[in-house]
């Protein structure tokens, strides 16, 4: 800046006009001088170099060039390093540049590569900013607070689980010959082995894989339509060989194995109906035997983890019921599953999972399991295809923490008729129907309410195998549907009000606050948590069910 004091000019020589002796020189007036001539010397270079530098320097276009040209800084001249001048020339270029790189950036999720730092205005980032990604930050914490699965307790609880089935398998096989041969191997399904839980892993499932492949040459597969098949073995069933007997079940001599051979196809001629279709209910029931013959047989075992061991019924599954040494229970869901080839699936199905290629090009297996649709006959079996649908999911960024931040939406509100597979099974078609790459977990769950409000309202939610199938025909509850389309309506708008009012916080259904990460259990505490406004309570339908009601 050059010094414009004018109000100085002259008066060394006015008070030297005076008679004043020896003021000697007046250094104001040499100052000003100096820098008027300094600042003309410095636009002439500067011009100079300006209109020369065609000739000696190339114009760079790009923005890593120009950032080349910045001087460093021990350059002598600073700020005025001509040179910045072909910087500033392509600073237009360099905005927009940044512009599509913010833009990318935010599409990939906001994340920003390790250590890189964008100097754009805040103003800038906000106007290509989704308003959804406000809530991130919110479904983040609680992700990493309320859904948090203990790790000391996930080991023993694994431990358990192990230690259990090491035990029990080997007994069910010692009693009962049918299970010792028709017995593959057992598989973990369900919510733990997906990722999937929302709190404490004390929930396991398991597949009991049945059917050998030399049954299975014997088998026959009846398309039921809706994702239901029919199971038929023949009346004069002759799959059961004395040599694979012998060589299955490791029996000592020929006669023990001609035994067993009877007892095997005695066996599985019950589980027939007239038309020879294999009845889930006589699976269920022998499987439920061979159960308590095995727990009984270990009775008195020295447990390490467990204290005690008890056996219930529920839907296709035979529960095991455990307390652990700690005082902790866990539970543990066997299911007999029928095991097949892909070539044995219903056409229609196995044109919808030839659309998703096996990764590593792993043979694929199908199942059966002993669930019908609603009303529907004793020789109806549910196609499962879990392991095509734990791949379908890998590597979709954000898709399994919102199944779990939806699931903990879904038991916070108590939506007891909304189960986890119809869950997973929204999020699937989801995949498939709407563009999910770069979407930040508010944007996820946004357009998870949004598509969960309308499969209520409509009261159908299509079987991803084959959509002619409504898995919520088995709900029949159109008042609870209404409720939670209702409730989720509310949510929504909650959620708009949020993204202009701060004092908004629609996290409570949830079971948490935005504002606090921690978050004390995996349950929202009703009675001394956060008290819940008028403004929070959701209207209810005039009825019994209160699924859509914080209180």
């Amino acid at each position: 800046m050059i010094p414009h004091n004018f109000n100085n000019q002259g008066g060394g020589g006015r008070g030297r006009g005076r008679g004043q002796p020896n003021q000697g020189i007046n250094w104001d007036t040499v100052a000003t001088v100096a820098a008027g001539a300094a600042a003309l010397g410095g636009t002439i270079y500067l011009a100079n170099r300006y209109f020369n530098s065609g000739e000696n320097e190339p114009q760079t276009t790009s923005a890593s060039t120009a950032q080349a040209e910045r001087p460093s800084s021990s350059s002598n001249f600073g700020f005025l390093d001509p040179r910045r001048l072909l910087f500033w020339e392509n600073v237009e270029q360099l905005q927009n540049e940044e512009v599509a790189c913010i833009k990318q950036t935010l599409a990939a999720g906001g994340q920003m590569e390790s250590g890189a730092q964008l100097a754009q205005p805040e103003s800038l980032v906000r106007k290509f900013r989704h308003p959804y990604n406000k809530f991130d930050e919110w479904f983040e914490n609680l992700l990493k607070d309320s859904l948090k699965i203990d790790r000391h307790d996930k080991i023993i609880y694994e431990a358990t689980f192990k230690e259990l089935l090491d035990t029990l398998i080997p007994a069910m096989k010692r009693a009962d010959p049918l299970f010792n041969f028709l017995y593959r191997e057992h598989r973990p399904a369900g919510s733990t082995w997906e990722n999937l839980r929302i709190c404490n892993q004390d929930e396991f499932d398991v597949n009991v894989l049945l059917f050998p492949p030399d049954v299975q040459a014997d088998v026959k597969v009846v398309d039921l339509n809706s994702g239901h098949i029919g199971v038929v073995l023949p009346r004069g069933f002759t799959a059961v060989k004395t040599a694979s007997v012998v060589k299955k079940c490791k029996v000592e001599n020929d006669l023990t194995a001609e035994r067993q051979v009877s007892h095997i196809t005695k066996k599985l001629k019950q589980w027939l109906d007239v038309d020879g279709f294999i009845m889930r209910s006589e699976v269920l029931k022998w499987m439920t035997s061979v159960v308590d013959t095995a727990l009984n047989e270990i009775e008195n075992k020295q447990w390490e983890n467990l204290r005690r061991v008890a056996r219930s019924w529920s839907g296709p599954a035979i529960t095991i019921n455990v307390t652990m040494n700690n005082g902790k229970t866990l539970s543990v869901d066997l299911v007999p599953a029928l095991e097949f080839s892909l070539k044995l699936l219903p056409e229609k199905i196995r044109a919808t999972v030839n659309k998703h290629p096996s990764k590593g090009g792993v043979e694929r297996k199908w199942y059966a399991i002993p669930k019908g649709s609603k009303n529907s006959s004793d020789e109806e079996w549910r196609t499962s295809l879990y392991e095509i649908e734990r791949d379908l999911m890998s590597g979709k960024t954000h898709v399994k923490p919102s199944i779990r931040i939806m699931k903990k939406l879904r038991d916070t509100m108590e939506w007891k008729g909304l189960s986890s597979y119809y869950i997973k099974t929204m999020f699937m078609w989801m995949m498939q129907s709407c563009d999910l790459e770069g979407k930040g977990l508010g944007q996820m769950i946004m357009k998870a309410l949004e598509i969960l409000e309308e499969h209520m309202r409509e009261g159908r939610i299509k079987y991803y195998w084959d959509d002619s199938l409504n898995l919520l025909d088995n709900v029949d509850n159109p008042i609870f549907f209404r409720n939670v389309s209702n409730c989720i309506k509310h949510i929504l708008k909650k959620f708009q009000r949020s993204l202009e009012d701060d004092s908004v916080d629609p996290m409570v259904y949830f079971g948490c606050r935005k504002s606090l990460r921690y978050f004390p259990e995996c349950g929202m505490d009703r009675s001394n948590s956060w008290p819940v406004g008028q403004e929070d309570r959701i209207p209810q339908e005039n009825t019994a069910d209160e699924s859509c009601h914080i209180s």
